[in-house]
């Protein structure tokens, strides 16, 4: 933008033109002159300029001021260009990779424009927004705050995110360590582990441990197959509890007071406590229902195996205990309540029709709660009623009790909640009150009689159960075929 300051046409006066633009070479609107402390205004002559020496004073917001001495000659006209600076400080920002280099195809953004390498750049003023993106690491983003005059470091680490890794092995009985931690399953896999070089070590019983490194990249699947572990020398081997080597046994591991004859441990052991002797072994005395292991020392329940001298596995658990992880614990509860305990829930429809000529067609849907502990199931519960009675539709409002005794069970012992097939059969006795709200009385209506019910238990504490009740003893509730929807609780497979 230009100023014409100029005045009158005598001999006494001259002009100054003020030429200002920005750091970018482009004219700055913004700009504002002063003339010895007076403003002047774009394109106009504020007052004569006379013959001598004037200070020309520019600003512009966000910029640095400009001055200029300008000897004003009778006349003449005097040109005068400016171009302002930026109030500024500067940014010097290094990006960090914990995996080495910086990482191929990254972006550094300032104020959402990119910044090239070596990442040093001059900022207004002010706070402004620092960004880094990578490929398979996590974005940052940060806010620094420019100084004037002044140089602002800033350090950003990059974080890569975390990859996994998948071991197969080729030996049987195998463990698979990673940075000492044991990974389950196979093939062994492990997920979110931090990118970089970790440790992996495979071991197992009667061969050497091989122990490598792997290299997990961001985000990223590492597979490692191990082969065949070499098979370790009888000197290498670690013997199980209560065997030892010896001169005697060739190096060889062997109960105590045996050596190594014929290929094989031979001679009268002198066997520890906690075992008996079993010809030329010792076998450990198990309790509790738990048998020997194949290592000639640990008592585990049917259905586990022994891996490191721990019984791992789903138990097969005696009569007198259940199941708790991966272990058996007495049930302290009664014989009677042995069976199953379970807080009870459902929505049960039943339809059927009675004896009584005169009644057709009945029906019920209901919600009840109540126990189940053993045998007893008790349950109270409220629900709509329907039926036609000598051709009369009805529509009741129900509530009552129902009692059950179970008489028979199938598979018999606790209950596998798991388990499609849960067979039962027993007596039941209902006892309902009726509101008709189709105009007719309130009354109780009773009835006796044996149920014969299939419950699944498809998920721990959820089932379904189909069932069948025939009527012995009743005023006017049918027999009935129903299905019920249940919600248990503490059922003992369920904990």
């Amino acid at each position: 933008m230009e100023w014409d300051l100029v005045a009158g046409r005598c001999s006494r006066t001259g002009a100054i033109r003020v030429s200002v633009t920005g750091p970018d070479g482009a004219p700055l609107a913004t700009a504002q002159v002063r003339i010895d402390q007076a403003q002047v205004a774009a394109g106009s002559a504020s007052r004569p300029l006379e013959r001598g020496n004037h200070r020309v004073v520019i600003t512009a917001p966000g910029m640095r001021e400009e001055t200029r001495d300008v000897e004003v000659t009778p006349g003449q006209t005097r040109q005068v260009d400016v171009t302002l600076q930026q109030l500024a400080g500067a940014l010097r920002l290094e990006v960090r990779n914990p995996l080495g280099a910086p990482p191929p195809g990254m972006r550094v953004l300032v104020d959402s424009r990119p910044l090239a390498a070596p990442f040093t750049t001059s900022l207004p003023v002010g706070v402004h927004r620092v960004e880094v993106l990578a490929e398979n690491f996590r974005p940052l983003s940060r806010e620094v705050s420019i100084l004037l005059d002044q140089s602002v470091e800033l350090v950003l680490l990059l974080e890569p995110f975390p990859g996994s890794v998948r071991v197969l092995t080729r030996t049987g009985g195998s463990q698979v360590f990673l940075d000492g931690a044991r990974i389950e399953g196979e093939p062994a896999l492990r997920t979110n582990v931090p990118a970089g070089v970790h440790t992996l070590r495979v071991e197992a019983r009667g061969h050497r441990p091989r122990v490598s490194e792997v290299t997990v990249l961001p985000g990223r699947e590492a597979a490692v197959e191990v082969p065949a572990l070499e098979e370790a020398g009888p000197e290498e081997l670690e013997c199980n509890p209560g065997r030892s080597r010896s001169a005697r046994t060739e190096g060889h591991c062997c109960w105590e007071g045996q050596v190594w004859a014929g290929g094989r441990c031979r001679g009268e052991p002198r066997c520890p406590r906690s075992t008996v002797q079993r010809g030329e072994v010792c076998e450990p005395v198990c309790a509790e229902g738990r048998v020997p292991m194949t290592d000639g020392f640990t008592c585990c329940y049917p259905g586990q195996a022994v891996y490191d001298g721990v019984c791992r596995g789903v138990p097969r658990c005696p009569g007198d205990r259940v199941r708790r992880g991966e272990t058996c614990v007495t049930d302290r509860s009664p014989a009677f309540f042995r069976h199953s305990a379970a807080g009870l829930f459902g929505v049960t429809w039943a339809t059927g029709s009675g004896d009584n000529p005169n009644l057709t067609r009945v029906g019920r849907v209901q919600a009840s709660f109540g126990f189940q502990a053993g045998p007893v199931e008790m349950l109270l519960g409220a629900g709509y009623g329907y039926g036609r009675v000598t051709n009369r539709e009805l529509s009741s409002v129900t509530g009552g009790l129902a009692v059950g005794v179970q008489l028979f069970s199938w598979p018999r012992g606790d209950h596998n909640v798991f388990s499609p097939i849960n067979l039962s059969a027993g007596l039941l006795g209902d006892f309902v009150m009726v509101s008709n709200r189709t105009g007719g009385p309130q009354r109780f209506q009773g009835r006796f009689g044996f149920y014969l019910a299939e419950t699944a238990y498809l998920l721990c504490g959820l089932g379904l159960r189909v069932y069948y009740e025939q009527t012995l003893v009743t005023e006017s509730l049918p027999s009935s075929l129903g299905v019920t929807i249940l919600a248990t609780s503490g059922r003992p497979a369920c904990r």
